[in-house]
């Protein structure tokens, strides 16, 4: 819904709709008030996608950051180990880390109550291969919503969001559920250590040896028709630029090409990519 209408308060109604589908039963809560007296502040992060993704592009290094002379850090898989590099310094990061993917939300919710995780962090929200019922038998004192969706869950059962005033401005705060956390800069951190592979000639990724290239590699369902026609004035203004575009299968590739005839453009000024393996090979393609 978020590809399709920018209004925060059909944004917040959609949540709470789908919420109250999905999450109708309410498990009692693990955690019940207990106060912990820890020497540092356990922190479990969990996430289906601390691996070679780009929520473990960008938190890695924000994990290899924290205080350990403050902090406890614990790392919950949720998802496939890919034996990446990404990985492999995230279980050097954590202080603990443990692989949950065959683990159901409420043997992962018990297991962060025994450990007295004092906040637990959904990196997940409702994207691919999450366990929001995780957070719904509340483990933690303080749950936590970050990075991996920045919109609201719809839920009590999330204390908090982090964000920034461009992702939430002021006048959106009505419009979620959690309390939001701004973050003095922004929200989402530098990828650190990760590197960029050489880039290819040009010819390598089909395109042009001369000309402008507009890109936008973002998932096909986010291109909205006004959008489209807007990038295709653009290629009308400039008569040397191609379109570059991510596209997973040849049905949105023929639809994409046909309303670009709709537009007065031709269709092979689009040029389409596939998803590569390593971030290192896409950040070489821009």
């Amino acid at each position: 819904f978020m590809s399709l209408s920018d209004s925060a308060r059909d944004q917040f109604l959609c949540a709470r709709i789908y919420a109250g589908h999905q999450h109708a039963q309410r498990p009692e809560p693990l955690w019940r008030g207990e106060r912990y007296g820890h020497d540092r502040l356990r922190i479990a992060y969990i996430s289906p996608d601390l691996r070679e993704h780009p929520v473990g592009h960008l938190m890695v290094g924000v994990i290899e950051a924290h205080d350990k002379t403050r902090f406890e850090t614990i790392g919950v898989s949720i998802g496939i180990d890919d034996r990446s590099r990404i990985r492999e310094r995230m279980l050097a990061a954590f202080d603990r880390f443990i692989d949950a993917q065959d683990l159901t939300p409420r043997q992962i919710a018990e297991r962060l109550r025994e450990w007295e995780v004092d906040v637990a962090v959904d990196l997940a929200g409702y994207t691919s291969d999450s366990r929001t019922d995780i957070f719904l038998h509340r483990p933690a004192p303080v749950q936590v919503n970050y990075l991996g969706y920045p919109g609201t869950m719809g839920l009590d059962c999330y204390d908090a969001i982090l964000a920034d005033r461009t992702i939430i401005p002021d006048e959106h705060r009505e419009f979620f559920t959690e309390k939001v956390v701004w973050l003095d800069h922004c929200y989402l951190p530098v990828a650190a250590g990760i590197g960029i592979d050489p880039p290819q000639p040009r010819q390598a990724y089909s395109l042009p040896e001369s000309g402008i290239v507009f890109c936008a590699f973002s998932h096909d369902y986010k291109i909205h028709p006004e959008m489209f026609a807007v990038w295709m004035r653009l290629l009308a203004a400039h008569p040397d630029s191609v379109l570059w575009l991510m596209s997973r299968n040849e049905a949105t590739r023929a639809n994409l090409r046909q309303a670009a005839r709709h537009n007065g453009v031709d269709p092979e000024r689009l040029v389409f990519a596939t998803r590569v393996p390593r971030v290192e090979e896409h950040l070489a393609r821009y």
